[in-house]
Protein backbone atom coordinates (compact mmCIF):
# COMPACT_ATOMS: atom_id res chain seq x y z
CA UNK A 1 0.00 0.00 0.00
CA UNK A 2 0.78 3.60 -0.98
CA UNK A 3 -0.16 6.34 0.75
CA UNK A 4 -0.46 10.46 0.16
CA UNK A 5 -0.72 12.55 3.05
CA UNK A 6 -1.75 16.16 1.93
CA UNK A 7 -1.34 19.64 4.04
CA UNK A 8 -5.15 20.10 4.00
CA UNK A 9 -5.55 16.70 6.01
CA UNK A 10 -6.62 14.55 2.99
CA UNK A 11 -4.93 11.13 2.94
CA UNK A 12 -5.03 9.02 0.01
CA UNK A 13 -4.34 5.20 -0.09
CA UNK A 14 -3.18 3.24 -3.28
CA UNK A 15 -4.05 -0.58 -2.58
CA UNK A 16 -2.82 -2.37 -6.05
CA UNK A 17 -3.20 -5.77 -4.81
CA UNK A 18 -6.57 -5.21 -2.80
CA UNK A 19 -6.91 -5.05 0.82
CA UNK A 20 -8.26 -7.73 3.27
CA UNK A 21 -11.42 -8.43 1.35
CA UNK A 22 -10.48 -8.49 -2.15
CA UNK A 23 -7.39 -8.89 -4.47
CA UNK A 24 -8.56 -6.48 -6.71
CA UNK A 25 -6.90 -2.95 -6.68
CA UNK A 26 -8.48 -0.37 -4.66
CA UNK A 27 -7.77 3.09 -3.35
CA UNK A 28 -9.30 5.05 -1.04
CA UNK A 29 -9.49 9.22 -0.11
CA UNK A 30 -9.67 10.20 3.83
CA UNK A 31 -9.88 13.11 5.71
CA UNK A 32 -7.85 13.18 8.50
CA UNK A 33 -8.47 14.48 12.14
CA UNK A 34 -5.96 17.25 12.20
CA UNK A 35 -4.72 18.99 9.13
CA UNK A 36 -1.15 17.74 8.44
CA UNK A 37 -1.43 15.98 11.73
CA UNK A 38 -0.66 12.00 11.71
CA UNK A 39 -2.06 9.48 9.69
CA UNK A 40 -0.75 6.13 11.25
CA UNK A 41 -3.96 4.41 11.75
CA UNK A 42 -7.71 4.50 11.59
CA UNK A 43 -7.92 6.40 14.55
CA UNK A 44 -6.59 8.96 12.92
CA UNK A 45 -9.04 9.16 10.20
CA UNK A 46 -12.37 11.57 11.01
CA UNK A 47 -14.11 9.80 7.58
CA UNK A 48 -13.88 8.84 4.35
CA UNK A 49 -14.64 10.38 0.61
CA UNK A 50 -16.96 9.02 -2.09
CA UNK A 51 -16.63 9.32 -5.32
CA UNK A 52 -19.11 12.00 -5.59
CA UNK A 53 -17.31 13.47 -3.12
CA UNK A 54 -19.59 13.23 -0.23
CA UNK A 55 -18.57 11.91 3.23
CA UNK A 56 -18.91 7.94 3.80
CA UNK A 57 -18.35 6.15 7.33
CA UNK A 58 -14.48 4.93 7.85
CA UNK A 59 -15.43 1.16 9.23
CA UNK A 60 -17.44 -0.76 10.77
CA UNK A 61 -17.71 1.03 14.34
CA UNK A 62 -18.48 4.30 12.50
CA UNK A 63 -22.28 2.41 11.70
CA UNK A 64 -25.61 2.98 13.22
CA UNK A 65 -26.07 -0.69 12.06
CA UNK A 66 -29.99 -1.79 12.81
CA UNK A 67 -29.30 -4.98 13.15
CA UNK A 68 -28.43 -6.84 16.14
CA UNK A 69 -24.68 -8.66 14.86
CA UNK A 70 -25.36 -11.65 17.18
CA UNK A 71 -28.96 -12.37 16.38
CA UNK A 72 -29.19 -11.10 12.54
CA UNK A 73 -25.46 -11.73 11.37
CA UNK A 74 -26.38 -12.17 7.61
CA UNK A 75 -28.18 -8.51 7.68
CA UNK A 76 -26.18 -6.98 9.47
CA UNK A 77 -23.03 -8.47 7.45
CA UNK A 78 -25.29 -7.13 4.64
CA UNK A 79 -25.65 -3.42 5.44
CA UNK A 80 -22.03 -3.03 6.71
CA UNK A 81 -20.24 -4.56 3.52
CA UNK A 82 -22.77 -2.24 1.54
CA UNK A 83 -21.76 0.96 3.75
CA UNK A 84 -18.39 0.55 3.13
CA UNK A 85 -18.07 -0.27 -0.28
CA UNK A 86 -18.26 3.45 -1.05
CA UNK A 87 -15.14 4.22 0.56
CA UNK A 88 -13.13 1.60 -1.19
CA UNK A 89 -13.10 2.61 -4.59
CA UNK A 90 -11.91 0.45 -7.74
CA UNK A 91 -8.47 1.70 -9.00
CA UNK A 92 -7.34 0.26 -12.41
CA UNK A 93 -5.37 -2.35 -12.60
CA UNK A 94 -2.82 -0.95 -14.68
CA UNK A 95 -1.02 1.76 -13.25
CA UNK A 96 -0.88 5.12 -15.38
CA UNK A 97 2.04 6.54 -17.16
CA UNK A 98 1.66 9.52 -14.96
CA UNK A 99 3.46 10.60 -12.06
CA UNK A 100 1.93 10.47 -8.61
CA UNK A 101 0.91 13.36 -7.29
CA UNK A 102 3.45 15.33 -4.57
CA UNK A 103 2.79 14.61 -1.17
CA UNK A 104 2.72 18.65 -0.70
CA UNK A 105 1.72 21.20 -3.30
CA UNK A 106 4.64 23.19 -4.61
CA UNK A 107 4.15 26.90 -3.36
CA UNK A 108 3.01 29.26 -5.66
CA UNK A 109 2.93 33.19 -5.21
CA UNK A 110 -0.45 34.94 -5.72
CA UNK A 111 -0.87 36.99 -8.36
CA UNK A 112 -0.32 40.33 -8.93
CA UNK A 113 -3.50 42.22 -9.14
CA UNK A 114 -3.65 44.60 -11.94
CA UNK A 115 -5.94 47.30 -13.08
CA UNK A 116 -8.16 46.58 -15.97
CA UNK A 117 -7.88 48.41 -19.13
CA UNK A 118 -11.04 50.94 -19.17
CA UNK A 119 -13.07 50.19 -22.29
CA UNK A 120 -15.78 52.16 -24.01
CA UNK A 121 -19.43 50.80 -24.49
CA UNK A 122 -21.59 52.49 -27.03
CA UNK A 123 -24.68 54.37 -25.28
CA UNK A 124 -27.62 52.69 -26.14
CA UNK A 125 -30.30 53.83 -28.01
Amino acid sequence: MTSYLYPDGTLVRLKPQGDAFTAAPKYSVEVTKQAGGPAGNQGDVAFKVEADGTATPKGPDDLNVPWDKTQNPAQYRAYVDEALKYGHLDAKATPSTQPPPPTSPTPTTPPTPTTPEPTTTPPKT
